[in-house]
């Protein structure tokens, strides 16, 4: 409760991931600048969830904007693909054209998760280390234990945690889609869509799952699932 003299406070903040903050964080922050500081603010507000909404502080209108129009995270066959999705001003890939994205079709649970070993031995064999793969789970991510069990099962020795690793070591990601907000990995499995749909209710979580890989995407899923990405996105 301690108040802040003016002295103590910052010439300058910057904010990211500034749509998954609240109104009343906003007011917080701002008692941190001095009275003529300076605060700036990256946001996205196709990354924020259901059941959430872009604070009014970003939303309103303010001449100070500076929309930042060429992306240059992902391949454009990533952009091209997810693009509709963004709602907001245009905006450019300057991305290599990078390879196309791999759909793999399934029709079970287990199947994805054979799927999913198979994909994961492959891409080691190929010599991609394993800290640039994350396997992004649309729906909850409850049949973790599953997927660790198909993998010992197949021989496949390949650690998976989740974005707070609970060990130490090289491990493959894995966790829900909203962990993922702001995230990056070169290459990115976004699979588990059999307990969650893809409607207009949920295209803000397949915006932030689509996006994050930079070099390579693989869509595990059956056919229903790739027909409503392609009905969303095309």
């Amino acid at each position: 409760d301690k108040k802040i003299n003016n002295e103590e406070k910052f010439d300058a903040l910057i904010i990211d991931e500034g749509q998954r903050f609240s109104d009343d964080w906003w007011l917080a922050i701002d008692n941190l600048k001095k009275d003529d500081g300076v605060l700036y603010v990256f946001y996205d507000p196709n990354q924020t969830l259901k059941n959430n909404k872009t604070s009014d502080f970003l939303t309103e209108e303010n001449a100070n904007v500076y929309p930042l129009d060429i992306n240059f995270r992902n391949t454009k066959n990533i952009f091209n693909l997810s693009k509709k999705l963004y709602k907001g001003f245009e905006i450019e890939s300057a991305g290599p054209d990078g390879r196309p994205v791999e759909w793999i079709p399934v029709n079970t649970v287990d199947s994805q998760n054979k799927k999913i070993a198979f994909t994961l031995q492959r891409l080691i064999n190929e010599g991609i280390l394993m800290k640039d793969i994350a396997i992004i789970n649309f729906g909850p991510i409850g049949e973790k234990n599953g997927l660790q069990k198909k993998l010992k099962e197949l021989g496949v020795q390949i650690p998976l945690d989740g974005l707070e690793p609970r060990n130490r070591g090289d491990h493959i990601s894995y966790d829900s889609v909203a962990r993922y907000q702001g995230l990056e990995y070169k290459i990115v499995i976004f699979t588990n869509f059999f307990t969650k749909e893809v409607n207009e209710e949920t295209l803000n979580d397949l915006y932030i799952g689509l996006t994050r890989s930079i070099n390579h995407l693989i869509i595990i899923g059956n056919e229903k699932t790739f027909d409503d990405i392609r009905k969303n996105t095309d």
